[in-house]
């Protein structure tokens, strides 16, 4: 267990070495999986905008028939501009969707690419030695990096890809 926290203590003190491609590609694949967040939230927001002007217009139209009610007028000429204004918002939100598909398919397929550079790298860097599998945890699941502690599959990579640590 000592040497878990050394290792902690190591990364913080030390670091992973910034020339090691391995960290360089796994830095690489963290700022597109932040980037591709990034673009997601703004368009995001931007429906979430559209979504509150409906609700404005609901919530007039709404206005506009207890008035017309109470009155005894006939509301229908403004109310069809209002029903135009919430279907081209309702277009516009579709469109979002589809931007949100558009950027996620790119950046994921970019994502790939990188990972799997990854894996090349650290497949052919080590050309004597494969890496042993790392023992999995006592709660079932995957390993740990001795260094940084982000969890990996026994056998995908030579390398972490949070640290660049040789994984052993």
């Amino acid at each position: 267990m000592s040497s878990l926290f050394q290792n902690v203590k190591n990364v913080f003190s030390t670091g992973p070495d910034p020339n090691d491609p391995a960290v360089k590609l796994a830095k690489e694949v963290d700022g597109m999986e932040l980037k591709k967040q990034a673009l997601v939230s703004a368009v995001q927001n931007e429906i979430q905008a559209a979504r509150q002007q409906i609700n404005g217009i609901l919530l007039h139209i709404g206005g506009d028939v207890y008035n017309a009610h109470k009155s005894g007028s006939a509301v229908e000429d403004k109310l069809a501009g209002q029903f135009d204004e919430i279907k081209a918002l309702e277009d516009l939100i579709a469109e979002k969707n589809t931007k949100i598909e558009d950027i996620s398919a790119r950046y994921d397929d970019e994502i790939a690419i990188l990972r799997t550079s990854l894996g090349t790298y650290t497949a052919t860097s080590q050309p004597d030695a494969a890496p042993a599998p790392a023992p999995a945890p006592a709660s079932g699941g995957g390993a740990f990096c001795e260094k940084c502690g982000k969890p990996f599959t026994p056998g995908e990579n030579a390398f972490c890809v949070g640290c660049g640590q040789k994984l052993q």
